[in-house]
């Protein structure tokens, strides 16, 4: 088998019992580290060109059960900003999750707000929420994941039309400052929606060449299921654990996994990955691991956990996490 497994660096990765298995194969493998964010690399390795982002939204909308046709597509999604001491910071998790109730309210007074702007705010069957635009609105965008943790205002849309879309961010916070949802959500102890993060935009895009001898996406996302759909590979959930993944997939399949960090901190977890590699069950391991604005990718077969020169490391090390981060 060939498996390939993509995430994201979380706190609670870093702090698992797994942390070490898994930072143990990353310092064993052939490793490189991409300038690209987890979800700009990955759909680089599918074929995706950048537009002024990544299309990814269209893909997703797509997969998502929203007809994208030749419109402009951003994620849209639902976020807290925390008031730190001198700015805003993104936190987990992004989207916020929230009742389907919530959710029409909240998109059904947007739609109305920007209805002279053509901005229309829809919901995708998985309860993402999408922007749908007549034209390109000319900014490049920044995937949540770069900057959970981080000042918001260092990742707001630039390009040509920023200040007008900074403009729409700020009607935004408005509308939902003193929205009765937020206020029934502030009454039950939930996080607030007082903004939302715009990325991934563009138009759907016709398919190009990619990793043509993958033979399953299982994905839990619409993001990476709409991604690998476009490129024409079948999709399937996530299993339950790791141990049923190796359980169910044979030596010819090339399995390709965009997972939770639970997925490799749960159950059997790394330990049953660096068992399966050691038999020689899994004759090559892909591990792409999103830090923030890169993306650490390692190779591996059983005979890199004979490269006694690699010292093992721990998983901070190896991703040279920075405790300002």
């Amino acid at each position: 088998m060939k498996l390939t497994i993509a995430f994201q660096l979380t706190p609670h990765l870093l702090a698992s019992r797994s942390a070490d298995t898994l930072g143990y194969l990353l310092s064993k493998g052939e490793s490189v580290w991409q300038s690209l964010s987890l979800e700009e690399h990955i759909a680089h390795v599918f074929g995706v060109q950048p537009q002024m982002d990544y299309p990814l939204a269209a893909m997703a909308a797509c997969e998502d059960g929203v007809e994208v046709a030749q419109a402009y597509w951003l994620r849209a999604d639902p976020v807290h900003l925390l008031m730190q001491r001198d700015s805003f910071s993104l936190t987990d998790p992004v989207p916020l999750p929230m009742t389907k109730v919530q959710a029409q309210t909240l998109l059904s007074d947007l739609n109305a707000h920007f209805q002279a702007q053509q901005m229309t705010f829809v919901q995708g069957h998985s309860g993402r929420w999408y922007l749908r635009l007549p034209s390109a609105p000319n900014i490049k965008t920044t995937f949540p994941e770069v900057a959970v943790g981080q000042s918001a205002l260092h990742y707001m849309p630039e390009g040509a039309a920023a200040s007008q879309w900074r403009s729409h961010l700020n009607e935004i916070q408005m509308l939902l400052y003193t929205h009765p949802v937020n206020v029934e959500r502030e009454l039950s102890g939930l996080p607030v929606v007082n903004s939302l993060w715009l990325s991934g935009g563009g138009v759907m895009v016709e398919r190009a060449h990619g990793p043509t001898d993958v033979s399953l996406c299982l994905a839990n996302d619409p993001v990476y299921r709409g991604l690998a759909r476009w490129q024409g590979v079948s999709v399937a959930d996530v299993p339950y654990d790791m141990a049923e993944l190796l359980s169910r997939y044979g030596s010819d399949d090339h399995v390709w996994v965009h997972a939770l960090p639970e997925f490799l901190t749960e159950g059997a977890g790394c330990q049953a990955l660096l068992g399966a590699l050691t038999a020689n069950k899994i004759q090559q391991l892909v591990i792409h691991v999103g830090c923030y604005d890169r993306t650490l990718t390692a190779q591996l077969s059983r005979w890199s956990l004979l490269k006694f020169w690699r010292r093992a490391q721990s998983l901070s090390d190896v991703l040279q996490v920075k405790e300002s981060r």
